[in-house]
Order: structure tokens, then sequence, then C-alpha cells
């Protein structure tokens, strides 16, 4: 597990300990989200972020209200981050989060 907290966010990714090569990729992607996402849209009313690895069976994430549940074959065994170094996968389920709170 890693944890790391943005303002008033604890952010948190279970995961498998083997498959940490992401890890501060998602964390550094999820702070810079958070923060120009509550400054552009609306501060973020939930009082964590949550990141869960699950068995590569599907290759998807989906947003839930504060969890993302990422499939290993996404986002854990492969390289997310590009050029700018940021993993759009969190920041894709992350921008879900404002979606369903200010419809």
């Amino acid at each position: 597990m890693a944890r790391d907290r943005w303002e008033y966010v604890d952010l948190e990714i279970y995961h498998d300990d083997r498959h940490a090569y992401n890890i501060d990729t998602m964390l550094a992607t999820a702070r810079q989200a958070l923060a120009y996402y509550s400054a552009e849209f609306a501060p973020y009313n939930i009082p964590y972020f949550r990141i869960v690895e699950y068995p590569g069976y599907r290759q998807a994430l989906k947003a839930f209200h504060g969890t993302v549940p990422y499939s290993e074959a996404v986002g854990f065994v492969t390289r997310t981050e590009y050029s700018d170094n940021l993993d759009y996968g969190v920041l894709h389920e992350l921008a879900h989060q404002w979606w369903g709170h200010l419809a």
C-alpha cells in the first residue's frame, strides 16, 4: 500500500508490492489533478481518493465515489506515463469524481 496526501485528501493506492512500477506517477498525477480540478471546477468533496489494483482479468479502470478499481494489466505492470509523466487513466477517472457531484 502507498499513501500520500494532497491538502485535506488522503491518497491511497492498494496494490501488490511486486507491481510498484507506476505508484509514484499515480500519486503525482492525483496530486496535480486534485489541485487543477479543485481550482477550475469546485473543491474535491471527498476526504480520500483511493486506487485499488485488481487482477488483470479485464483491462479497465472505473471511477466510483472516491475509489478507482484499476486493472493490474492496465496501470500496474505496464508503462502508464508519457513524456509529461502523467498517468492518463488516473486523470480521466479522477475527473469523473466531479461530474457526479456537479451534475
